[in-house]
């Protein structure tokens, strides 16, 4: 089996803003997060969109749990508005780690096995941030199934305007 790691991916303007908007509303102190929906071709992923966590979600110092009901419900609407699909998840990391922790991968590895996701990779953008920027900063990663095994690459992103 080929590695499917895509050559490329982008991030639409209002999916990032989702996510900075869902940041500054939730705040720093505990994980937030939400869906990421879009399009991948193998070759290309495009995030459409970025979803909230929903209003059951769990949220902690190091952990989040997004509303899975909430978050089905608003996959199907994305779809049939537009057509994307459930690609993964973004979330903050409060202290600064800009890559998925142990508890992310298994995770992850659980959304890979869960035959009802339909998963084939895994699309995880990790959110920090510093004090001395106001701003945010999104880490894209991709997990996915080769042959018995697991394997994690960071992929590179532009915004796509």
């Amino acid at each position: 089996m080929q590695p499917l790691t895509p050559a490329s991916a982008q991030l639409s303007a209002k999916a990032v803003r989702s996510i900075k908007c869902t940041v500054e509303r939730d705040g720093l102190d505990r994980e937030t997060g939400g869906a990421l929906f879009g399009f991948d071709d193998e070759a290309h992923i495009v995030v459409s969109e970025a979803g909230d966590p929903g209003p059951q979600a769990v949220r902690g110092r190091r952990f989040f749990m997004r509303d899975l009901a909430y978050t089905r419900t608003l996959a199907a609407e994305v779809y049939a508005s537009t057509g994307a699909q459930w690609l993964g998840e973004w979330h903050l990391h409060p202290e600064g780690l800009n890559e998925p922790s142990l508890v992310d991968l298994r995770t992850y590895i659980g959304h890979l096995r869960d035959p009802e996701l339909r998963f084939v990779r895994f699309l995880s953008a990790i959110v920090t941030w510093s004090a001395r920027s106001p701003e945010v900063d999104i880490s894209l990663w991709v997990l996915e199934r080769q042959h018995q095994a697991f394997a994690l690459s960071r992929l590179d992103w532009n915004v796509d305007e």
